[in-house]
């Protein structure tokens, strides 16, 4: 990662861009996804843990932080990461509650019962049909599973640009092994950069002048 100066005094970080990864094609990707799951078997015990962890920056928790407040749930925040089976668990508890939801929270658990259906269908959820909500690329079946997604976000705040791209895929073998990866590449572009992070949630960079 490396900082540019601008005549008009502004500062740039910048790091490659995986926006290519996404408009790889399907044969492609899944050859990746392959290649990257037997290196993770080959590495040892960590590479078999049977649960995939969520990023503790996923907004997931933010909504169950919310559930728990509202007393719809029982959830501890305090302990994270946790695994998407442990979240598809707390989320049958909201489901189970849903007069106690606003329209919109409502709205909201529907997206996250979409987005855990496959863990929700291998705990018995069986109320209803759920259609798993839409990705770049999946693919399933009765043994291997996998799901990519770009990840791609712009925000603007007091004179800073912060762009984000990258990429995420997860998946199962069987039930016996679950693999995953996440990956984002970040790019600030302003006066007002924050190298330290100090003080806030955001994990900080080590820059190089």
């Amino acid at each position: 990662m490396t900082i540019f100066s601008g005549e008009d005094g502004s500062q740039r970080i910048h790091a490659p861009r995986l926006l290519e990864f996404a408009r790889m094609a399907p044969k492609t990707i899944l050859r990746i996804c392959t290649i990257s799951l037997m290196i993770l078997l080959v590495v040892g015990d960590r590479g078999l843990a049977q649960a995939i962890y969520v990023p503790v920056d996923d907004p997931i928790y933010d909504f169950l932080d919310r559930m728990h407040i509202s007393s719809v749930i029982t959830w501890d925040g305090a302990i994270l990461p946790a695994t998407r089976n442990e979240i598809a668990l707390v989320l049958l508890q909201a489901d189970g509650r849903r007069s106690m939801l606003s329209r919109v929270e409502d709205e909201e658990l529907d997206y996250y019962m979409r987005e855990y259906s496959y863990e929700l269908k291998a705990d018995g959820y069986s109320k209803n049909e759920i259609d798993p909500r839409w990705h770049l690329f999946s693919y399933r079946d009765s043994i291997f599973s996998v799901k990519l997604d770009p990840i791609l976000g712009e925000s603007v705040s007091e004179g800073l640009l912060h762009r984000v791209n990258g990429a995420k895929f997860d998946g199962y073998v069987s039930s016996d092994v679950a693999y995953g990866f996440h990956f984002n590449d970040n790019q600030e572009v302003g006066k007002n950069i924050d190298r330290t992070k100090a003080f806030t949630p955001v994990t900080g960079s080590i820059l190089c002048r």
